[in-house]
Protein backbone atom coordinates (compact mmCIF):
# COMPACT_ATOMS: atom_id res chain seq x y z
CA UNK A 1 0.00 0.00 0.00
CA UNK A 2 1.40 3.43 -0.96
CA UNK A 3 2.04 5.98 1.73
CA UNK A 4 0.15 9.25 1.59
CA UNK A 5 2.66 11.48 3.37
CA UNK A 6 6.40 11.94 2.90
CA UNK A 7 8.78 12.76 5.74
CA UNK A 8 12.30 14.11 5.16
CA UNK A 9 14.80 13.05 7.85
CA UNK A 10 17.92 15.26 8.03
CA UNK A 11 20.89 13.93 10.05
CA UNK A 12 24.60 13.63 9.33
CA UNK A 13 24.80 10.26 11.13
CA UNK A 14 23.54 7.23 9.19
CA UNK A 15 22.62 5.32 12.34
CA UNK A 16 20.15 8.03 13.37
CA UNK A 17 18.56 7.96 9.93
CA UNK A 18 18.20 4.17 10.16
CA UNK A 19 16.54 4.45 13.57
CA UNK A 20 14.08 7.08 12.35
CA UNK A 21 13.37 5.11 9.19
CA UNK A 22 12.55 2.05 11.25
CA UNK A 23 10.05 4.06 13.28
CA UNK A 24 8.34 5.78 10.33
CA UNK A 25 8.53 3.47 7.33
CA UNK A 26 5.32 1.55 8.07
CA UNK A 27 3.26 4.76 8.09
CA UNK A 28 5.12 7.16 5.81
CA UNK A 29 7.42 7.41 2.83
CA UNK A 30 10.78 8.36 4.30
CA UNK A 31 13.28 10.57 2.48
CA UNK A 32 16.67 11.43 3.95
CA UNK A 33 19.54 13.89 3.68
CA UNK A 34 22.89 13.87 5.45
CA UNK A 35 23.81 17.51 4.85
CA UNK A 36 22.00 20.83 5.26
CA UNK A 37 22.60 21.78 1.62
CA UNK A 38 21.10 18.55 0.33
CA UNK A 39 18.16 18.91 2.73
CA UNK A 40 17.32 22.32 1.31
CA UNK A 41 17.54 21.03 -2.28
CA UNK A 42 15.33 18.01 -1.57
CA UNK A 43 12.81 20.08 0.35
CA UNK A 44 12.58 22.47 -2.60
CA UNK A 45 12.26 19.83 -5.32
CA UNK A 46 10.32 17.05 -3.58
CA UNK A 47 8.10 19.08 -1.23
CA UNK A 48 7.93 16.71 1.76
CA UNK A 49 4.95 17.02 4.08
CA UNK A 50 7.16 17.27 7.20
CA UNK A 51 10.88 17.54 8.04
CA UNK A 52 12.72 15.99 11.01
CA UNK A 53 15.84 18.17 11.36
CA UNK A 54 18.94 17.47 13.45
CA UNK A 55 20.41 20.58 15.01
CA UNK A 56 24.14 19.85 15.08
CA UNK A 57 25.58 19.03 11.65
CA UNK A 58 29.08 19.78 10.36
CA UNK A 59 28.43 21.77 7.17
CA UNK A 60 25.35 23.75 8.19
CA UNK A 61 23.59 23.56 11.54
CA UNK A 62 19.85 23.09 11.95
CA UNK A 63 19.20 26.78 12.68
CA UNK A 64 20.78 27.81 9.38
CA UNK A 65 18.86 25.18 7.46
CA UNK A 66 15.58 26.17 9.11
CA UNK A 67 16.18 29.87 8.42
CA UNK A 68 16.78 29.21 4.71
CA UNK A 69 13.70 26.98 4.51
CA UNK A 70 11.53 29.72 6.02
CA UNK A 71 12.91 32.33 3.60
CA UNK A 72 11.96 30.23 0.55
CA UNK A 73 8.32 30.49 -0.56
CA UNK A 74 8.50 26.91 -1.84
CA UNK A 75 9.36 25.49 1.59
CA UNK A 76 8.32 28.11 4.15
CA UNK A 77 5.06 26.33 5.07
CA UNK A 78 6.54 22.84 5.58
CA UNK A 79 6.41 21.97 9.32
CA UNK A 80 9.86 21.25 10.83
CA UNK A 81 10.44 19.23 14.01
CA UNK A 82 13.84 19.61 15.64
CA UNK A 83 15.67 16.44 16.73
CA UNK A 84 18.09 17.17 19.59
CA UNK A 85 20.22 15.39 22.10
CA UNK A 86 19.56 16.14 25.76
CA UNK A 87 22.78 18.15 25.88
CA UNK A 88 21.47 20.33 23.03
CA UNK A 89 18.28 21.43 24.83
CA UNK A 90 19.60 25.01 25.00
CA UNK A 91 19.03 25.23 21.22
CA UNK A 92 15.35 24.29 21.38
CA UNK A 93 13.99 27.76 22.22
CA UNK A 94 16.03 29.32 19.40
CA UNK A 95 14.62 26.79 16.95
CA UNK A 96 11.05 27.43 18.06
CA UNK A 97 11.62 31.17 17.60
CA UNK A 98 12.92 30.64 14.07
CA UNK A 99 9.88 28.55 13.13
CA UNK A 100 10.19 24.95 14.26
CA UNK A 101 6.81 23.51 15.29
CA UNK A 102 8.10 21.00 17.87
CA UNK A 103 11.12 18.99 18.95
CA UNK A 104 12.12 15.40 19.73
CA UNK A 105 14.92 14.45 22.07
CA UNK A 106 17.43 11.67 21.59
CA UNK A 107 17.30 8.81 22.27
CA UNK A 108 14.07 8.74 20.25
CA UNK A 109 10.95 7.29 21.86
CA UNK A 110 9.14 5.59 18.92
CA UNK A 111 5.65 6.13 20.38
CA UNK A 112 6.26 9.84 21.06
CA UNK A 113 7.89 10.33 17.64
CA UNK A 114 4.98 8.74 15.78
CA UNK A 115 2.42 10.69 17.79
CA UNK A 116 4.10 14.04 17.20
CA UNK A 117 4.69 13.41 13.51
CA UNK A 118 1.07 12.32 13.12
CA UNK A 119 -0.29 15.36 14.99
CA UNK A 120 1.74 17.89 13.02
CA UNK A 121 0.98 16.24 9.69
CA UNK A 122 -2.74 16.40 10.45
CA UNK A 123 -2.42 20.02 11.51
CA UNK A 124 -0.43 20.87 8.36
CA UNK A 125 -3.00 19.15 6.15
CA UNK A 126 -5.83 21.01 7.88
CA UNK A 127 -4.02 24.32 7.32
CA UNK A 128 -3.47 23.47 3.63
CA UNK A 129 -7.12 22.51 3.18
CA UNK A 130 -8.22 25.66 4.94
CA UNK A 131 -5.95 27.78 2.75
CA UNK A 132 -7.17 26.03 -0.41
CA UNK A 133 -10.76 26.56 0.65
CA UNK A 134 -10.05 30.22 1.37
CA UNK A 135 -8.46 30.60 -2.07
CA UNK A 136 -11.47 29.00 -3.75
CA UNK A 137 -13.85 31.16 -1.71
CA UNK A 138 -11.86 34.25 -2.67
CA UNK A 139 -12.03 33.23 -6.33
CA UNK A 140 -15.80 32.76 -6.08
CA UNK A 141 -16.25 36.12 -4.36
CA UNK A 142 -14.18 37.83 -7.06
CA UNK A 143 -16.14 36.23 -9.89
CA UNK A 144 -19.75 36.65 -8.73
CA UNK A 145 -21.73 39.62 -10.01
CA UNK A 146 -23.52 40.25 -6.72
CA UNK A 147 -21.91 42.44 -4.09
CA UNK A 148 -20.68 40.62 -0.98
CA UNK A 149 -19.23 42.09 2.19
CA UNK A 150 -18.67 40.88 5.73
CA UNK A 151 -18.84 42.84 8.94
CA UNK A 152 -17.76 42.49 12.53
CA UNK A 153 -20.07 42.64 15.54
CA UNK A 154 -19.47 46.41 15.80
CA UNK A 155 -20.52 46.97 12.17
CA UNK A 156 -17.05 47.55 10.72
CA UNK A 157 -16.36 45.94 7.33
CA UNK A 158 -14.19 42.82 7.46
CA UNK A 159 -14.08 41.79 3.78
CA UNK A 160 -15.55 42.85 0.45
CA UNK A 161 -15.60 41.52 -3.11
CA UNK A 162 -14.87 43.54 -6.30
CA UNK A 163 -18.56 43.69 -7.28
CA UNK A 164 -19.42 45.44 -4.01
CA UNK A 165 -16.53 47.86 -4.50
CA UNK A 166 -17.78 48.68 -8.00
CA UNK A 167 -21.44 49.08 -7.02
CA UNK A 168 -20.74 51.22 -3.94
CA UNK A 169 -17.78 53.15 -5.32
CA UNK A 170 -15.36 52.46 -2.48
CA UNK A 171 -11.85 51.06 -2.81
CA UNK A 172 -10.81 47.98 -0.89
CA UNK A 173 -8.79 50.05 1.60
CA UNK A 174 -11.60 52.57 2.10
CA UNK A 175 -14.12 49.83 2.89
CA UNK A 176 -12.13 48.65 5.90
CA UNK A 177 -12.25 52.13 7.43
CA UNK A 178 -16.04 52.52 7.47
CA UNK A 179 -19.05 50.88 9.10
CA UNK A 180 -22.33 49.55 7.75
CA UNK A 181 -23.96 52.90 8.55
CA UNK A 182 -22.06 54.42 5.61
CA UNK A 183 -24.03 52.24 3.17
CA UNK A 184 -27.41 53.72 4.09
CA UNK A 185 -28.70 57.25 3.39
CA UNK A 186 -28.11 59.68 6.25
CA UNK A 187 -31.83 59.97 6.94
CA UNK A 188 -32.28 56.18 7.16
CA UNK A 189 -31.22 55.09 10.64
CA UNK A 190 -33.79 52.30 10.82
CA UNK A 191 -32.31 50.09 8.09
CA UNK A 192 -28.81 49.98 9.56
CA UNK A 193 -30.28 49.37 13.02
CA UNK A 194 -32.46 46.50 11.71
CA UNK A 195 -29.45 44.92 10.01
CA UNK A 196 -27.33 45.09 13.18
CA UNK A 197 -30.22 43.78 15.25
CA UNK A 198 -30.67 40.79 12.94
CA UNK A 199 -26.94 39.97 13.17
CA UNK A 200 -26.83 40.25 16.95
CA UNK A 201 -29.94 38.09 17.35
CA UNK A 202 -28.54 35.42 15.01
CA UNK A 203 -31.38 35.70 12.49
CA UNK A 204 -31.32 36.23 8.72
CA UNK A 205 -32.68 39.46 7.26
CA UNK A 206 -33.95 39.86 3.70
CA UNK A 207 -34.95 43.14 2.05
CA UNK A 208 -36.29 43.08 -1.51
CA UNK A 209 -36.53 46.86 -1.95
CA UNK A 210 -33.88 48.88 -0.14
CA UNK A 211 -31.54 51.75 -0.91
CA UNK A 212 -27.77 51.81 -0.38
CA UNK A 213 -25.75 55.00 -0.63
CA UNK A 214 -22.70 55.09 -2.86
CA UNK A 215 -19.54 56.96 -2.03
CA UNK A 216 -20.36 60.54 -2.91
CA UNK A 217 -23.98 60.30 -1.82
CA UNK A 218 -25.83 58.92 -4.85
CA UNK A 219 -28.47 56.28 -4.15
CA UNK A 220 -28.60 52.78 -5.61
CA UNK A 221 -31.69 50.55 -5.25
CA UNK A 222 -30.77 47.09 -3.99
CA UNK A 223 -32.10 43.86 -2.62
CA UNK A 224 -30.03 42.13 0.03
CA UNK A 225 -29.88 39.26 2.47
CA UNK A 226 -27.84 39.26 5.67
CA UNK A 227 -26.83 36.08 7.50
CA UNK A 228 -24.99 35.96 10.83
CA UNK A 229 -21.56 34.31 10.97
CA UNK A 230 -21.32 31.84 13.84
CA UNK A 231 -18.41 29.81 15.20
CA UNK A 232 -17.90 27.83 18.39
CA UNK A 233 -17.69 31.04 20.40
CA UNK A 234 -21.01 32.33 19.09
CA UNK A 235 -21.91 35.13 16.66
CA UNK A 236 -18.75 36.76 15.29
CA UNK A 237 -20.26 38.94 12.55
CA UNK A 238 -22.41 38.74 9.44
CA UNK A 239 -22.18 38.48 5.67
CA UNK A 240 -24.35 40.54 3.33
CA UNK A 241 -25.08 39.60 -0.28
CA UNK A 242 -26.72 42.37 -2.29
CA UNK A 243 -27.72 43.11 -5.87
CA UNK A 244 -28.17 46.37 -7.76
CA UNK A 245 -31.77 46.29 -9.01
CA UNK A 246 -31.66 49.57 -10.95
CA UNK A 247 -32.01 47.82 -14.31
CA UNK A 248 -34.90 45.68 -13.06
CA UNK A 249 -36.78 48.69 -11.72
CA UNK A 250 -36.12 50.58 -14.93
CA UNK A 251 -37.54 47.68 -16.97
CA UNK A 252 -40.59 47.56 -14.71
CA UNK A 253 -41.08 51.32 -15.08
CA UNK A 254 -40.77 50.98 -18.85
CA UNK A 255 -43.35 48.20 -18.94
CA UNK A 256 -45.76 50.29 -16.88
CA UNK A 257 -45.06 53.34 -19.03
CA UNK A 258 -45.63 51.35 -22.23
CA UNK A 259 -48.91 50.00 -20.88
CA UNK A 260 -50.03 53.54 -20.06
CA UNK A 261 -48.93 54.72 -23.50
CA UNK A 262 -50.96 51.98 -25.18
CA UNK A 263 -53.97 52.85 -23.05
CA UNK A 264 -53.77 56.57 -23.86
CA UNK A 265 -53.25 55.88 -27.55
CA UNK A 266 -56.24 53.53 -27.61
CA UNK A 267 -58.36 56.15 -25.80
CA UNK A 268 -57.36 58.79 -28.35
CA UNK A 269 -58.41 56.61 -31.27
CA UNK A 270 -61.65 55.50 -29.61
CA UNK A 271 -62.63 58.92 -28.30
CA UNK A 272 -61.30 60.95 -31.20
CA UNK A 273 -63.47 59.12 -33.70
CA UNK A 274 -66.62 60.41 -31.98
CA UNK A 275 -65.50 64.00 -31.39
CA UNK A 276 -67.60 66.29 -33.65
CA UNK A 277 -65.02 68.91 -34.69
CA UNK A 278 -61.29 69.54 -35.03
CA UNK A 279 -60.99 72.12 -32.26
CA UNK A 280 -62.39 69.69 -29.72
CA UNK A 281 -60.19 66.94 -31.11
CA UNK A 282 -57.02 69.02 -30.67
CA UNK A 283 -57.99 70.00 -27.12
CA UNK A 284 -58.92 66.44 -26.14
CA UNK A 285 -55.74 65.04 -27.70
CA UNK A 286 -53.50 67.44 -25.74
CA UNK A 287 -55.31 66.74 -22.47
CA UNK A 288 -55.09 62.97 -22.96
CA UNK A 289 -51.40 63.13 -23.83
CA UNK A 290 -50.56 65.09 -20.73
CA UNK A 291 -52.11 62.46 -18.49
CA UNK A 292 -49.17 60.11 -19.03
CA UNK A 293 -46.93 59.81 -15.91
CA UNK A 294 -43.89 61.64 -17.25
CA UNK A 295 -46.01 64.69 -18.19
CA UNK A 296 -48.73 64.62 -15.52
CA UNK A 297 -46.67 66.34 -12.76
CA UNK A 298 -46.33 69.47 -14.92
CA UNK A 299 -48.85 69.34 -17.79
CA UNK A 300 -47.91 72.30 -20.02
CA UNK A 301 -47.91 72.37 -23.78
CA UNK A 302 -49.24 73.71 -27.04
CA UNK A 303 -50.42 72.20 -30.31
CA UNK A 304 -50.01 73.87 -33.70
CA UNK A 305 -51.57 72.74 -36.98
CA UNK A 306 -51.61 73.89 -40.57
CA UNK A 307 -54.94 75.28 -41.75
CA UNK A 308 -54.13 76.47 -45.28
CA UNK A 309 -52.64 73.78 -47.52
CA UNK A 310 -51.28 76.49 -49.79
CA UNK A 311 -48.95 77.69 -47.05
CA UNK A 312 -45.81 75.77 -46.11
CA UNK A 313 -43.10 75.74 -43.47
CA UNK A 314 -43.27 76.92 -39.86
CA UNK A 315 -45.13 80.11 -40.84
CA UNK A 316 -48.15 78.00 -41.83
CA UNK A 317 -48.64 76.50 -38.35
CA UNK A 318 -51.40 78.06 -36.23
CA UNK A 319 -51.87 77.67 -32.46
CA UNK A 320 -54.86 75.34 -31.98
CA UNK A 321 -54.88 74.54 -28.29
CA UNK A 322 -52.71 74.95 -25.21
CA UNK A 323 -52.51 74.10 -21.55
CA UNK A 324 -50.91 76.05 -18.68
CA UNK A 325 -48.82 78.22 -21.00
CA UNK A 326 -47.34 81.38 -19.38
CA UNK A 327 -48.98 84.56 -20.66
CA UNK A 328 -45.82 85.95 -22.25
CA UNK A 329 -45.26 82.76 -24.24
CA UNK A 330 -48.95 82.43 -25.11
CA UNK A 331 -48.97 85.97 -26.52
CA UNK A 332 -45.92 85.10 -28.61
CA UNK A 333 -47.57 81.92 -29.92
CA UNK A 334 -50.76 83.81 -30.85
CA UNK A 335 -48.89 86.56 -32.66
CA UNK A 336 -45.93 84.69 -34.19
CA UNK A 337 -46.83 81.01 -34.01
CA UNK A 338 -43.75 78.83 -33.71
CA UNK A 339 -41.44 81.41 -35.26
CA UNK A 340 -38.51 82.26 -33.02
CA UNK A 341 -39.06 79.18 -30.81
CA UNK A 342 -37.45 75.73 -30.60
CA UNK A 343 -40.48 74.32 -32.43
CA UNK A 344 -39.41 76.27 -35.52
CA UNK A 345 -36.13 74.31 -35.55
CA UNK A 346 -38.01 71.00 -35.14
CA UNK A 347 -40.28 71.88 -38.07
CA UNK A 348 -37.37 72.95 -40.27
CA UNK A 349 -35.48 69.74 -39.45
CA UNK A 350 -38.64 67.58 -39.71
CA UNK A 351 -37.64 65.55 -36.65
CA UNK A 352 -38.24 65.57 -32.89
CA UNK A 353 -36.12 68.02 -30.95
CA UNK A 354 -35.45 68.38 -27.24
CA UNK A 355 -33.91 71.65 -26.14
CA UNK A 356 -32.70 72.08 -22.58
CA UNK A 357 -32.99 75.61 -21.16
CA UNK A 358 -35.22 76.53 -24.07
CA UNK A 359 -36.04 79.77 -22.28
CA UNK A 360 -32.62 81.12 -23.29
CA UNK A 361 -33.34 80.55 -27.02
CA UNK A 362 -36.33 82.88 -27.37
CA UNK A 363 -36.36 86.42 -28.60
CA UNK A 364 -35.75 89.25 -26.13
CA UNK A 365 -39.39 89.70 -25.17
CA UNK A 366 -39.38 86.18 -23.65
CA UNK A 367 -35.97 86.25 -21.98
CA UNK A 368 -37.54 86.59 -18.51
CA UNK A 369 -39.30 83.21 -18.67
CA UNK A 370 -38.57 80.68 -15.95
CA UNK A 371 -35.94 78.05 -16.83
CA UNK A 372 -37.45 75.10 -18.69
CA UNK A 373 -36.88 72.62 -21.50
CA UNK A 374 -39.00 71.93 -24.56
CA UNK A 375 -39.76 68.72 -26.42
CA UNK A 376 -40.98 69.53 -29.94
CA UNK A 377 -42.61 66.80 -32.07
CA UNK A 378 -43.33 67.71 -35.72
CA UNK A 379 -46.01 65.83 -37.70
CA UNK A 380 -44.76 65.04 -41.19
CA UNK A 381 -46.94 63.88 -44.06
CA UNK A 382 -44.95 63.14 -47.15
CA UNK A 383 -42.49 66.03 -47.33
CA UNK A 384 -44.69 68.52 -45.50
CA UNK A 385 -44.93 69.32 -41.80
CA UNK A 386 -48.62 69.69 -40.98
CA UNK A 387 -48.38 70.15 -37.23
CA UNK A 388 -46.09 70.36 -34.24
CA UNK A 389 -46.51 69.50 -30.59
CA UNK A 390 -44.62 71.61 -28.03
CA UNK A 391 -44.29 70.19 -24.53
CA UNK A 392 -42.84 72.44 -21.83
CA UNK A 393 -40.87 70.39 -19.29
CA UNK A 394 -39.49 71.42 -15.88
CA UNK A 395 -35.86 72.49 -15.91
CA UNK A 396 -33.60 69.45 -15.58
CA UNK A 397 -36.18 67.01 -16.98
CA UNK A 398 -34.92 64.91 -19.89
CA UNK A 399 -37.36 62.76 -21.88
CA UNK A 400 -35.96 59.33 -22.70
CA UNK A 401 -36.10 57.80 -26.20
CA UNK A 402 -39.18 55.70 -25.34
CA UNK A 403 -41.09 58.81 -24.28
CA UNK A 404 -40.05 60.76 -27.37
CA UNK A 405 -40.99 57.86 -29.65
CA UNK A 406 -44.39 57.56 -28.00
CA UNK A 407 -45.11 61.29 -28.40
CA UNK A 408 -44.20 61.04 -32.11
CA UNK A 409 -46.40 57.96 -32.59
CA UNK A 410 -49.24 59.67 -30.71
CA UNK A 411 -49.04 62.67 -33.04
CA UNK A 412 -49.10 60.37 -36.07
CA UNK A 413 -52.31 58.80 -34.74
CA UNK A 414 -53.75 62.30 -34.20
CA UNK A 415 -52.85 63.24 -37.77
CA UNK A 416 -54.84 60.23 -38.98
CA UNK A 417 -57.89 61.39 -37.07
CA UNK A 418 -57.47 64.95 -38.36
CA UNK A 419 -57.35 63.68 -41.94
CA UNK A 420 -60.53 61.68 -41.39
CA UNK A 421 -62.37 64.73 -40.11
CA UNK A 422 -60.84 67.02 -42.75
CA UNK A 423 -62.47 64.82 -45.38
CA UNK A 424 -65.81 64.97 -43.55
CA UNK A 425 -67.64 68.26 -44.28
CA UNK A 426 -69.90 67.77 -41.28
CA UNK A 427 -66.93 67.45 -38.94
CA UNK A 428 -65.21 70.50 -40.38
CA UNK A 429 -68.16 72.75 -39.72
CA UNK A 430 -69.49 71.17 -36.52
CA UNK A 431 -69.63 73.42 -33.50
Amino acid sequence: MGHTHRVLVVDDEAVNIEIMNGILEKEYQVLFSTTGKDAIERATTEKPDLILLDILMPDMNGHEVLSLLKQNKETSEIPVIYVTALSESKYESTGLEIGAVDYLTKPINPTVALARVKNHLERYQAIRKSRTLAQKLSMILRSVGDGVFGMERDGTISFINPAAEWILGYSDKEMYQITINSFFPHDDDKSAHALMEAMNSGTALREEHAVFERKGGSAVPVEYIVNPLVDTSGIVGAVCIFRDISARLERADQEISQAVHRSVLHALIETGSSIPNLDQLFSTALNMLQSVPWLAPSPRGALFWREDTLLHGPEALILKTWKNIPDSLLNHYMEHGVMGTPSQSAVEQSQPLFMERADTRFSNDLSEMEPHGQLCIPVVEGTEVVGVLTLILPNGTHPNPHETDFAAFYMTALAGLVNQKSNDPDALHAQ
